[in-house]
């Protein structure tokens, strides 16, 4: 694997792929590779070894993950299944499977634009081993705590002021991107309470097509969308109970009016880091006592697992598991406590 990025200009879209395509090559398992016992002591006899990213190249790639004892997996996003298969042209998904631990964090030194991360490697069949183990839990959490800056201005990636324009094949795309978590989601909805009437909101709701994935297994419920762009409103007119065109700063819809509100912008590429969290802050305010608040994307979420937590939210869940392509994903389900 190519663990030292310090290349003193950013990379061009194809020194991108061909370096993802080497990493893919590299950390891949092949179905031949025995399932090792992962052991922590064990692994962290070993020699350490060095990873260097700069926040210019794809630092959102880096994730931690939380183990009981204290210690954290440190692994870093590969090609994902999706843009190899042709079905997406981005090069990473929310999907995080067993080939992309890389090993267990020793220590973590961010001096910007320099990442370096000093990690006890983990061995092929040791990744099997324990990514057994922590698919299981759901409360498995997936930390990614680098954002990426552009190199020239130094600011965070976000979308448009007016939204995304439509262009070809957008919201097919887009509905690629989210099958896992819509099927995930119908799973999650089929163990909770859900009544007709109840209010499903989506205050970046693009296409439409999450929340019509959820109206077409439970009908008697009120699916409400809202979005930036009028484009993206035109298509999801037509899919919804009602959507209105408007900022997420200053929905129309009213406090404790929601029982379940999806926030699937709050993350890279679609707003910033501080406007994630502000957005989280109003948001939350519309959901009623016993409704839920769920927080997932196609990139990696901006808020922190403790930020997400109120003293009226308990969280339920920070990880969600698809079987198809054996891989965890981001899923963070929270539950607004009701006062009476």
């Amino acid at each position: 694997m190519i663990l030292q990025f310090n290349n003193e200009l950013p990379f061009t879209k194809e020194e991108k792929l061909k370096i993802e395509k080497s990493i893919y090559s590299e950390m891949s398992i092949s179905e031949n590779i025995e399932e090792e016992v992962f052991a922590i002591e064990k692994v962290m006899e070993r020699d350490t070894k060095i990873f260097v990213e700069k926040d210019y190249n794809s630092p959102q790639n880096i994730f931690f993950i939380e183990l009981e004892n204290g210690y954290k997996l440190f692994g870093r996003k590969i090609l994902s299944i999706m843009n190899r298969t042709g079905r997406l042209t981005s090069l990473n998904c929310s999907r995080i499977s067993k080939e992309m631990i890389i090993g267990i964090l020793k220590e973590a030194i961010y001096d910007e634009p320099k990442i370096e991360i000093k990690y006890f490697p983990i061995f092929k069949g040791e990744k099997i081993n324990i990514f057994k183990k922590i698919k299981r839990d759901r409360m498995t959490n997936i930390h990614f705590p680098y954002r990426f800056y552009d190199f020239y201005t130094r600011k965070e990636r976000e979308s448009p002021k007016n939204g995304w324009k439509v262009y070809e094949n957008l919201p097919v795309y887009l509905a690629r991107g989210e099958e896992h978590f819509r099927k995930y989601t119908i799973n999650f909805l089929s163990k909770v309470s859900v009544l007709p009437n109840m209010v499903f909101y989506d205050p970046a709701c693009s296409s439409g097509d999450f929340l019509e994935g959820i109206k077409k297994h439970y009908k008697t419920v009120t699916t409400i969308g809202c979005d930036l762009s009028m484009e993206m409103i035109d298509i999801a007119r037509n899919k919804l109970d009602e959507v209105h065109c408007e900022n997420a700063f200053y929905s129309s819809l009213k406090n404790e009016s929601v029982d379940y509100l999806f926030l699937r912008f709050l993350n890279f590429r679609v707003v910033t880091y501080e406007t994630a969290h502000k957005l989280y802050d109003i948001l939350i305010e519309k959901v009623k006592p016993n409704g839920f608040v769920i927080c997932f994307g196609h990139t990696p979420v901006l808020l922190e697992k403790e930020y997400m937590r109120r003293k009226n939210l308990k969280l339920l869940s920070c990880s969600g598991y698809e079987k198809e392509n054996d891989s965890l994903f981001q899923y963070y389900v929270l539950k607004k406590i009701s006062n009476d």
